[in-house]
């Protein structure tokens, strides 16, 4: 009777033993080596989008990098007009407005290398090659996702305030908002555009002339996917 023992995905044990009840008191056991058991290889893979769903033709397009293998990996971007980044989460701007194909390599620490180019993204192919701006940003991780631009978290301090209130905004993307103040009547106070980098954003706003009172504070994000109010008080 043979009783085999998995130590491994790659190492058994195997037991030699009598097939009856004859007592024996021999046995033998031996270290099998068992080829053709692989771990799954590294692979480079993105995805291609563009948060601008109201532009037939958006400009700016992002990636989320898929890619995986046995950390640390290494990357080399290679944007399509000659540029390359070796940089994980680089960001390109073309010279003209065009058609690019993308491509990724990537290398694991056991030296397992793997290549893949956009070629077949079916947004990009709608937009009729309008790329000019390129951003790899990192895939979000709390559940905040395309629907509300990447922005993570809305905050203003002090509050309540008097001469300025500070707001901090975070966001995973490069992108336009619409900041509005207005009054408990709905009045518009405040409106202001800008552009918001990946990481924290601060916006100083004077408020030495507001009135006492309750104020609400919209931010809208530039294609209205994300839509949010923060309450202020002075």
């Amino acid at each position: 009777m043979h009783k085999v023992k998995l130590l491994t995905n790659f190492i058994y044990i195997d037991s030699l033993q009598p097939a009856n009840n004859i007592n024996c008191l021999d046995s033998i056991e031996e270290t099998i080596n068992v080829s053709g058991i692989t771990t799954p290889p590294c692979k480079a893979t993105f995805k291609l989008f563009s948060l601008d769903s109201l532009n037939p033709k958006p400009l700016t397009w992002y990636i989320w990098d898929y890619s995986y293998g046995i950390p640390p990996l290494t990357y080399l971007w290679d944007f399509g007009d000659g540029s390359t980044s070796t940089l994980q989460y680089p960001s390109h701007t073309y010279a003209t407005q065009g058609h690019y194909d993308v491509c990724l390599t990537i290398t694991d620490a056991s030296a397992c290398t793997s290549t893949t180019c956009d070629t077949s993204s079916i947004k990009k192919l709608m937009a009729n090659g309008s790329m000019m701006q390129l951003h790899v940003v990192p895939i979000p991780t709390n559940g905040i996702g395309m629907n509300n631009n990447g922005i993570t978290s809305v905050t203003a301090q002090p509050n309540p305030f008097n001469d300025q209130v500070i707001l901090n905004l975070a966001t995973n993307y490069p992108q336009k908002i619409n900041v509005q103040i207005t009054d408990v009547m709905g009045k518009l106070i405040y409106s202001e555009n800008k552009n918001l980098v990946v990481g924290s954003n601060e916006t100083k706003i004077n408020t030495i002339n507001f009135s006492e009172g309750l104020y609400f504070v919209k931010i809208l994000s530039e294609n209205n996917s994300f839509n949010t109010t923060v309450r202020i008080i002075k």
